[in-house]
C-alpha cells in the first residue's frame, strides 16, 4: 500500500469516542505525569530549547516519553496539544485560549535546565496551527496539506515556533505500520493505553478488516507528512524506532541522550509493559491473510 496514495482521512465516530472515553478516564483519574507533583518550579520567559518529539499513536510515545522525564534535565514530554491531555491541563491552568494555555503549561513544564518537552501527533500540530493563525490555515482540520506543497510546511514550522521556541526535534515511529495499526484498532477498541506492570491486561478487541485498514492509511500518511515536514524546513530530527526503543531500550536512550548533549542522564527501567500479546499478533496475521487474498482476487478480476 502506497502512503503517497492515500489522502488521510477524518477520525471515525469510533476513534472519537474512544478518544473521548481516554479523556474521561484521564480527567477521573489522571495519569501521575499529568498531575502538579510532575511539575517543575515555575519558569519565567522563554525556555532555552524546546524538545518536541514527532510522533503517532502506539509508536511507543509513553515509553520514551517516561524515560526521558525520569532521566532528569529534559523536561517531561507529554501530548499537552491533545484531545486527552488538554482538557485536563486546561482546568489545571484555567486558561480561555491556546496562546495563554501554551504559555501557561510552558511555564510549569520548563525544566531548571530551561528544557521544555513536548509531545505532538501530525493531527494534533494541525488543529493547533489553525487555533493559533486563524484565517491562515483554513480548512487544514478537516484536509491536511497537499503532499508537494512545500510551502504550506514552512508555514507551519513558522507558526508553532512561536510557542516551541529553540526547538529541536526527535521523530519516533514504528517500522512494522501493520502492527501499529493493529495496535490502535486493540486500543481504541478497549480504551487501554498503557500497561503497567500488575495492572490488569485489557479486554478483547474483535477484528475489523476495514477499521485496520482505515487506521494503516492514516500512520503511512502521518509518517509521511512529517518527513515532508521536516524535509520542507530542512530539519533533520534524531530518529528513534520503536522496534529499537522496545528491544534494545538502554541502547537506544543512550544514543539519543547523547545527541541531547546529556550523556550522563540516568536510563531508569522502564515501568510500562508491553502490550503487543499473542491475540494481537493473531489480527495482523488475520489482517495480511484477508489483504492478500482480496489483492489476489482484485488481480484476477483485471
Amino acid at each position: 500500500m502506497q502512503a503517497g496514495a492515500v489522502a488521510i482521512r477524518p477520525r471515525t465516530e469510533d476513534a472519537q469516542l474512544a478518544k473521548g472515553e481516554e479523556s474521561t478516564k484521564q480527567r477521573a483519574r489522571p495519569y501521575d505525569l499529568t498531575t502538579a507533583g510532575a511539575d517543575y518550579p515555575p519558569w519565567s520567559g522563554a525556555p532555552r530549547r524546546t524538545l518536541v518529539i514527532c510522533t503517532q499513536q502506539r509508536s511507543g510515545s509513553t515509553l520514551l516519553g517516561e524515560a526521558i522525564t525520569f532521566a532528569g534535565g529534559l523536561g517531561c514530554p507529554l501530548e499537552y496539544f491533545h484531545v486527552g491531555f488538554r482538557p485536563y491541563f486546561e482546568d489545571r491552568c484555567g486558561t480561555g485560549n491556546w496562546r495563554s494555555y501554551a504559555a501557561a503549561v510552558q511555564r510549569i513544564r520548563t525544566d531548571p535546565s530551561g528544557t521544555y518537552s513536548v509531545k505532538l501527533f501530525w493531527r494534533d500540530l494541525i488543529d493547533l496551527v489553525c487555533d493559533l493563525a486563524t484565517g491562515r490555515f483554513d480548512g487544514l482540520s478537516q484536509k491536511t496539506p497537499p503532499l508537494a506543497d512545500m510551502a504550506r510546511y514552512r508555514q507551519i514550522h513558522e507558526t508553532i515556533t512561536e510557542i516551541f521556541p529553540s526547538p529541536v526535534f526527535v521523530f519516533l515511529f514504528r517500522r512494522d505500520a501493520i502492527a501499529q495499526a493493529v495496535s490502535q484498532s486493540v486500543a481504541g477498541q478497549t480504551n487501554h493505553w498503557r500497561q503497567r506492570a500488575g495492572a490488569p491486561s485489557k479486554g478483547q478487541a474483535h477484528y475489523n478488516f476495514h477499521e485496520i485498514v482505515q487506521r494503516l492509511a492514516e500512520v503511512q500518511n502521518q509518517n509521511l507528512h512529517w518527513r515532508n515536514y521536516f524535509h520542507a524546513n530542512a530539519l533533520r530530527p534524531y530518529e528513534v524506532a520503536y522496534e529499537d526503543l522496545a528491544g534494545s531500550y538502554e541502547t537506544a536512550l543512550r544514543g539519543l541522550f547523547h545527541w541531547l548533549e546529556r550523556p550522563d542522564a540516568v536510563v531508569v527501567p522502564p515501568r510500562l509493559e508491553k502490550q503487543a500479546d499473542a491475540s494481537s499478533e493473531a489480527l495482523a496475521r488475520a489482517f495480511l491473510e484477508e489483504f492478500r487474498k482480496r489483492a489476489g482476487e482484485k488481480r484476477s478480476d483485471n
